[in-house]
């Protein structure tokens, strides 16, 4: 018999230690006698003694396997009927492990010891990965202090995801396919945050749940209270990588969670298209939208959180390697020469994506003008010569940017534009990492030859539409967008 257990328990698992010869762990389950505590117990001498280890586990939370870690003996994981706990110090204390992982009773649990993986099997019949828990290793009291750690981060390889499905997941292949979603793809930030932050609205209301406890009257907010709350903005945290120049790479915006999270950097660099804050998720036809791909190297992450638009840095520099897998059927003889040829396409890109944004925004300002010259009584008919000319500007524009259209939907050949230029030497550069080819190299000098006229032009078409617009001001035409009102006290 074992101290503490009741004679004829089930014998759930009995498991020897890798690191001890001498040490034994063994899991007792009397669920089936109406007995729902948990029974854990160690023995150091081959099983002439045994001591219990369920520390602080819940009464009613039976316990059906555990795992050793290969490296730290005081970190185990045991599986019970409402998930998994963990602990640091040989059973002392127990963590419960949630990280996405349901209520749910687990039987069994194994450790992937290359990837530092915690694969455990469910009365369900279901399969759960906790990917690379390694970070459980470097926890100890001094870190738990602080506000906020990044873990050392493991070596990352960098290969381009296939999508032999024809889109990212199941695509278009039905329900009755299963596919199972793949871990997210690049550097791994384990992040620890000591508490979350909360802001006044949120402090207000855990206040008032204490009072409401103790009996006690809750104060009505004042009127600026009420407007402080409604104006504080919810507090954020960023990821600030950098490469070995120490030159901005990207920055990964998350909400705080206190404790145990994860951010993950896709190894590229942030997009230089025009700056959207209602960005939807791409469809089955599209791509992320991504900046080129990183090479290999070493890099750093730094953590700042926000606190109503106040940044303040959390956490210093943690340096990290990312690798390439090396697989690639066309060799790249010079990344360098790779890297400045995708900055300067990226470049490019943004300004004629700038550009295009910018005429796109000037003809709205445009038709707005030209409705109100045909609406409003004291504004000059005359004005519709020179909106007629900046019209025409714009559609030869839209020949230079994105090809003949016109012509194109009547299935003539028609010659690419420079945006559409741009778009492939991206689409061929961004998605390999050998070197870029000689179609792509060409694409992108034709388009920066074209550009620059075209940049000149525009930039004088918008000065004709804002000539224009102080005509409608001096004529007291109502607003257009672009415009202020022209007011002035008579």
């Amino acid at each position: 018999t074992i101290s503490g257990v009741p004679q004829n328990t089930f014998v759930a698992m009995v498991k020897t230690s890798m690191h001890n010869e001498n040490t034994i762990y063994a899991i007792f389950n009397n669920h089936k006698m109406g007995d729902f505590k948990p029974y854990i117990s160690k023995s150091m001498d081959k099983g002439n003694s045994w001591t219990a280890i369920q520390g602080n586990l819940p009464e009613g939370c039976p316990v059906y396997c555990i795992a050793e870690d290969n490296l730290n003996p005081n970190l185990l994981f045991i599986g019970t009927e409402f998930g998994v706990y963990f602990t640091l110090d040989g059973g002392k204390e127990w963590i419960e492990l949630k990280n996405g992982l349901p209520t749910i009773s687990v039987k069994d649990m194994d450790i992937q010891q290359r990837e530092n993986d915690l694969v455990i099997a469910t009365f369900g019949r279901g399969f759960y990965v906790l990917d690379d828990y390694s970070a459980l290793r470097e926890i100890n009291t001094q870190q738990l202090e602080k506000e906020a750690a990044i873990f050392p981060i493991k070596k990352s390889l960098v290969f381009i995801n296939s999508t032999p499905q024809g889109g990212t997941g199941k695509s278009f292949l039905g329900e009755s396919l299963y596919n199972a979603e793949n871990p997210p793809i690049g550097a791994v930030f384990t992040t620890y945050l000591k508490d979350t932050y909360k802001t006044k609205k949120e402090i207000r209301k855990e206040k008032e749940k204490e009072s409401i406890k103790l009996n006690q009257d809750i104060a009505y907010p004042t009127a600026d209270e009420i407007r402080a709350e409604d104006s504080e903005e919810k507090p954020y945290i960023i990821y600030l990588i950098k490469d070995e120049n120490g030159n901005e790479v990207k920055k990964i915006k998350t909400s705080p969670s206190k404790g145990i999270s994860r951010a993950v950097w896709n190894f590229r660099y942030t997009t230089t298209t025009p700056i959207d804050i209602n960005k939807q998720p791409p469809g089955p036809w599209e791509s992320e939208d991504d900046g080129p791909l990183a090479q290999a190297g070493k890099y750093s992450v730094t953590l700042f959180k926000s606190l109503n638009g106040i940044i303040s840095e959390i956490v210093a520099p943690v340096f990290f390697e990312i690798e390439n897998l090396n697989n690639l059927s066309l060799p790249n003889e010079d990344k360098n020469s790779l890297v400045l040829f995708q900055q300067e396409v990226s470049e490019l890109r943004r300004s004629v994506q700038g550009s295009t944004k910018l005429k796109s925004e000037s003809e709205n300002r445009l038709k707005h003008i030209k409705q109100s010259i045909i609406e409003y009584p004291t504004t000059d008919l005359k004005l519709m010569e020179q909106v007629k000319k900046i019209e025409s500007i714009f559609a030869d524009m839209d020949i230079k940017l994105f090809g003949d259209g016109s012509m194109a939907s009547r299935e003539f050949e028609v010659t690419p534009g420079l945006y559409n230029r741009i778009e492939n030497t991206v689409y061929s550069s961004w998605y390999m990492r050998s070197s870029p080819t000689q179609t792509a190299m060409t694409d992108y000098e034709i388009a920066r030859e074209e550009y620059e006229p075209l940049l000149i032009k525009l930039k004088e078409t918008v000065l004709q539409i804002e000539n224009l617009e102080k005509e409608l001001d001096t004529e007291k035409s109502p607003y257009t967008p672009g415009r202020n009102d022209g007011w002035k006290k008579e």
